[in-house]
């Protein structure tokens, strides 16, 4: 296994108030092994590492958060649905499994982006080693901007690495670019690279001004809507986390968790419970705010000053 900083991060909903690195070995459980090993939570062991291992998105069904194991601690930091499409079929078959409602929103978000767009949607998918280098050229100035940015840190990297990765990728077919336009700009991006057959939901990003036009759910119908018609496309894995556009596209879920296992001294045990103690706030915090009605304004809040904060700086 290989030893990679990870950030224990403490914070209120999207915003980040300070994190803790450890070293740790990670442990990424793909969809495949999801598919073929069921609901078995996959194990790790402690023995030659830093300060432990960290499993990425196990299946996961229990409920405790904090227990002790041989050695030190079990810190479930996180249970989420891992949501997936499968590709299999017809694009017409897919929307047919939808309610009637969620179609006829689907149907009308691209409605009206397309006549926001003068009557026509301008987008386009990169593949080939020259289209993904045009690909990060366009993408990279909008991914600047997106909250994913300003707020969690997670836009597309700009790092030389990154774009041998993405260019030797692509090459070999392994690496798709989804980009939608406005007036001849990039409002939306995202950026998938292909293992075995399944599109990893990686990068992600959109204009915040823009929101009100729904430019990165426009985007995922589109992107969608190609993938069906790709033989050795079979699934699009959302991998970590939930959110209410994976739930929308998913034809499938999977009980999941990321599990932290960690060799415990006096200092990791007050790390770990202070950081349960402040996921819980967040947790009831965000609930409260849920049930005032008042959340998912100030989710488009944050975004937007994000994004305003980030063009002032330019």
């Amino acid at each position: 296994m290989i030893v990679r900083e990870f950030h224990l991060k403490f914070q209120i909903g999207d915003l980040i108030l300070w994190h803790f690195p450890l070293q740790v070995a990670v442990v990424q459980v793909t969809l495949p092994m999801l598919l073929q090993e069921g609901q078995q939570p996959v194990t790790a062991d402690l023995e030659g590492t830093n300060h432990g291992v960290l499993v990425r998105s196990t299946p996961w069904t229990a409920t405790t958060t904090l227990t002790r194991e041989p050695g030190g601690w079990c810190y479930v930091m996180g249970r989420y649905q891992r949501h997936a499409v499968a590709l299999q079929g017809s694009f017409d078959d897919y929307l047919g499994s939808f309610s009637a409602k969620s179609r006829a929103t689907l149907r009308r978000k691209v409605r009206r982006f397309a006549a926001l767009s003068n009557g026509e949607i301008h987008w386009q998918c990169y593949r080939s080693e020259e289209e993904m280098a045009t690909f990060l050229h366009l993408a990279r100035p909008l991914a600047a901007r997106t909250y994913q940015a300003t707020l969690l840190g997670a836009a597309l990297p700009t790092d030389e690495a990154f774009t041998r990765s993405c260019l030797a990728a692509a090459k070999e077919g392994r690496a798709w670019g989804f980009l939608l336009f406005h007036e001849e700009e990039p409002v939306a991006y995202l950026y998938c690279p292909q293992e075995d057959g399944v599109l990893l939901y990686h990068y992600v990003g959109h204009d915040a001004s823009l929101a009100a036009w729904s430019p990165g759910t426009v985007l995922h119908y589109l992107a969608l809507q190609r993938l069906f018609a790709e033989p050795t496309a079979l699934w699009f894995d959302f991998t970590e986390g939930e959110g209410e556009h994976k739930r929308l596209f998913a034809t499938h879920s999977f009980p999941c968790a990321n599990v932290l296992h960690v060799q415990g001294g006096v200092g990791m045990t007050l790390l770990l419970w202070l950081h349960r103690a402040m996921d819980g706030c967040s947790h009831a915090l965000g609930q409260l705010l849920q049930a005032l009605g008042l959340k998912a304004r100030l989710r488009r809040w944050l975004r937007r000053a994000g994004s305003d904060q980030e063009r002032t700086a330019e």
